[in-house]
């Protein structure tokens, strides 16, 4: 599974889908992770909204958890196709009444 963030929303890229999450104070990368591994770590944070991700010299924390990762690069592309995971930001009447205003 690839592990995308672009300008402030994190993709997760596996060969069946992919889905998109907005983030909160990025640096863009990517990196790949074992699926069913990531899949099963991120089980032991059910329940809690916000998480903390990071990644470097190959090595992912999340809160005190850490594990490798396969590859990372510190520039990513976003899927060109991909669902939301939660609230999709277009969609929410606020953001979109404030990008109206800025045009």
């Amino acid at each position: 599974m690839k592990l995308s963030v672009v300008s402030g929303v994190i993709y997760a890229i596996a060969t069946c889908r992919a889905g998109g999450a907005v983030a909160i104070e990025t640096e863009d990368g990517e990196c790949v992770v074992p699926r069913q591994d990531f899949e099963d770590l991120l089980q032991t944070f059910k329940g809690q909204r916000i998480l903390t991700v990071r990644v470097k010299n190959f090595t992912m924390t999340i809160g005190n958890f850490k594990m490798s990762v396969a590859s990372f690069s510190p520039t990513s592309v976003p899927p060109n196709k991909f669902e939301w995971f939660g609230p999709n930001p277009a969609s929410n009447p606020t953001a979109t009444a404030s990008q109206k205003s800025m045009s």
